[in-house]
């Protein structure tokens, strides 16, 4: 995969298929975009009740990239801090690729719900 220049929201959107399928330690996750108050509760919630990790994966991928650029860029940093626990070695290098702002690696955002 090559670098390239492109919104978090596409970035995700076009590593979608990977990511639904590959993704694991979904808690791991799934906690960390509660903590970015990218979810709240009644979504946590939600993905909990779902059965399989693909349907929890998906729902995270889909909520997310539907939440806009600053979730998805969220997403984005939590898969980079966590992609030992979180992603195959492979998509690693992808996440890799992305072109992070290193000076925002301390905002908290907050998401209508």
């Amino acid at each position: 995969m090559a670098c390239a220049q492109q919104s978090p929201t596409e970035y995700l959107r076009n590593a979608r298929k990977n990511l639904v399928t590959r993704m694991k330690n979904l808690p791991v996750i799934i906690e960390n975009l509660y903590q970015k108050n990218v979810f709240n509760d009644y979504e946590i919630d939600t993905l909990k009740a779902e059965k399989t990790e693909f349907d929890k994966a998906r729902c995270i991928l889909d909520w997310v990239i539907n939440k806009g650029e600053i979730a998805s860029y969220e997403l984005l940093r939590i898969l980079d801090v966590t992609q030992k626990r979180t992603l195959p070695s492979d998509l690693r290098y992808w996440i890799s690729c992305f072109p992070f702002r290193w000076e925002d690696t301390e905002a908290s955002y907050s998401f209508g719900e």
